[in-house]
């Protein structure tokens, strides 16, 4: 075999060790190191993937009614290192503590009063729903019988209806 062969054997082992390394790596949230760790040592880099501890918050949590609106640990830090790319590079504690910070606002958030004005539009939207008067119903069935789109029988039975609301 040429030596211009065996490397490209070696390429694709490599690449093909890596790939099962990042998957390896994506269950304890270390993908691109899984696939490094997979790419230059194989195996070997595999068992130490495995050995590697999971990240605080990544471990599987029953849904409760009073987390719904949290992020675990882990999602916050995905959703800040898009927000704010130096978040990553801070200590752990430090990322820890902001996450408490975001714990604490969340929970003042559901604690909160719903704010009077939206009772007030509520009210609003409830009157402007309010059905048109008779006289007007008879007005706009009048008008649509005046231009052709509802037969006199049509409306004459229309209009009975309308009066017996009286």
């Amino acid at each position: 075999m040429e030596q211009g062969q065996l490397i490209f054997v070696w390429l694709i082992a490599s690449s093909i060790s890596g790939a099962i390394g990042a998957i390896i790596g994506a269950r304890i949230d270390k993908a691109q190191a899984g696939f490094w760790w997979g790419f230059f040592l194989g195996f070997i880099g595999w068992i130490i993937l495995l050995l590697m501890p999971r990240e605080v918050g990544s471990a599987p949590q029953t849904a409760d009614r009073s987390d719904l609106g949290k992020l675990t640990f882990v999602d916050f830090k995905k959703s800040q290192k898009l927000e704010n790319p130096s978040f990553s590079h801070k200590h752990k504690q430090e990322q820890q503590q902001i996450y408490g910070e975001y714990l604490k606002k969340v929970e003042s958030e559901k604690t909160k009063e719903p704010l009077p004005t939206a009772r007030l539009s509520v009210h609003k939207i409830a009157q402007s729903t309010v059905s048109p008067s008779i006289e007007e119903r008879l007005a706009r069935l009048k008008s649509i019988t005046d231009s052709g789109i509802v037969s006199e029988e049509e409306a004459s039975v229309r209009r009975r209806e309308i009066l017996a609301e009286l």
